[in-house]
């Protein structure tokens, strides 16, 4: 039940409400920053409403980074406003990004990360992907350096990023210039 939150938290951020229930654990080791938690790796997928569209529209959920074929086949899916990717972790640097420009007119892509990048390549190769794409990035806590700040402001498609913690808290968050948001657990 601690996952409630983390879904709200993406709710609140992506302007939507949540279904569904939670995804397999996976675990990252330390160059990723989970720790091996798998409890801090699952993210429920929420449904995307965007608030200020009244038009019908259909959201296209993806655990994985879609592939061409993937993208190319949402042309067909009738009124798709969205694709929700959802990954358990970074993808690996070198990993194709490049169906995303494949989306169709009036169709974007978000993306939901879980926690810091685990390297300088992992979040460079995002700002060379094209495409209309939005990101989360769902963190449990502060960085250890204002450079991962710096890093994350110099993401391209970066929309927003949501901290899970006990005391929410501004703190080690000061240099960041996107949207912040806090989640917490309530007992």
């Amino acid at each position: 039940m601690r996952l409630v939150p983390l879904v709200l938290a993406a709710a609140c951020v992506l302007g939507c409400a949540t279904i569904g229930g939670p995804e397999a654990p996976t675990s990252r080791g330390p160059a990723g920053g989970l720790g091996g938690d798998p409890a801090r790796a699952r993210i429920v997928a929420p449904l995307v409403l965007e608030p200020a569209d009244i038009s019908l529209g259909t959201t296209i959920e993806f655990h994985r980074l879609p592939t061409l074929g993937d993208l190319h086949d949402v042309e067909r899916v009738l009124g798709a406003r969205h694709v929700l990717v959802m990954l358990p972790e970074w993808p690996a640097p070198g990993a194709d990004l490049s169906a995303f420009r494949l989306l169709p007119e009036g169709c974007d892509a978000i993306v939901v990360l879980p926690d810091y990048p685990p390297d300088h390549a992992a979040l460079d190769q995002w700002n060379f992907a094209t495409g209309p794409i939005r990101m989360v990035l769902v963190v449990f806590g502060p960085p250890n350096s204002n450079g991962v700040l710096d890093d994350l402001n110099r993401m391209r498609y970066l929309e927003r990023v949501v901290a899970r913690m006990d005391e929410p808290s501004r703190a080690g968050f000061e240099r960041l210039q996107r949207p912040l948001s806090f989640v917490t657990s309530a007992g």
